[in-house]
């Protein structure tokens, strides 16, 4: 079982690993994505264009197998209708510390067949952020065996018109709540009872479609049992 609680308010990213990546082809070589902290909380800037992913994955497990809770804020600023192009900000429990390579598992067939998808994890996609209420999070778990590698949950939600949300686990609901505390959409979902938590923006085509060289996620105070 868990043995205490480990809190993050990012004073620094020591406890992180920072890794980046795309996918488009032709190849071409990385973007400058980066990871930092920025008034207490950690930046990821995603410039990886056309399919690119950048992560910075807790070096400390999350044990959830004798139950707990985990927390965590979260917000990006693809913003709008467009969000789904640019990209957008995203939360993995993998159980695989090398295995969150593919969050946006419908995006590119040949580089998302279920054999490269992640064997056990749970994603949670922001999409347009409850922006409005027909665009809540999209939650995808992958696990070998499902039909496809993967099942995935939409909801309806209540507008979080400034897309800052605090996202909270225990005991196999999700619940996403707006600054003020209250739940605007749910998901009845599990997680691998023990893993890594990563912290996520995925650069759809943000230059492409949005002339905007980068999408930049926020994360601040992630709490989970280990």
């Amino acid at each position: 079982g868990a043995a205490g609680v480990f809190s993050e308010g990012f004073a620094d990213l020591g406890g992180w690993t920072f890794a980046h990546r795309r996918y488009e082809e032709p190849a071409h070589s990385n973007a400058p994505s980066t990871a930092a902290v920025v008034s207490g909380a950690a930046v990821v800037v995603n410039a990886d264009q056309n399919y690119g992913d950048a992560t910075l994955r807790s070096d400390v497990k999350y044990d959830l197998s004798s139950g707990g809770t985990v927390t965590l804020d979260i917000s990006d600023d693809a913003g709008g209708d467009m969000d789904t192009l640019l990209g957008d900000a995203y939360v993995m429990f993998s159980a695989n510390p090398d295995d969150a390579k593919a969050q946006m598992g419908d995006e590119r067939a040949e580089a998302y067949s279920p054999a490269a998808l992640p064997t056990d994890a749970l994603t949670v996609r922001l999409g347009t952020n409850c922006r409005v209420d027909w665009a809540p999070p999209f939650v995808t778990r992958y696990r070998t065996g499902l039909v496809g590698g993967r099942t995935t949950q939409t909801g309806n939600c209540a507008a979080s018109p400034d897309g800052r949300l605090r996202l909270v686990f225990t005991s196999g609901h999700l619940s996403i709540r707006n600054g003020a505390g209250q739940e605007i959409v749910g998901y009845d979902v599990t997680v691998p009872p023990t893993g890594w938590v990563v912290l996520g923006v995925h650069n759809h085509a943000s230059i492409k479609y949005g002339n905007q060289p980068a999408v930049t996620g926020r994360f601040d105070n992630v709490s989970y049992p280990y």
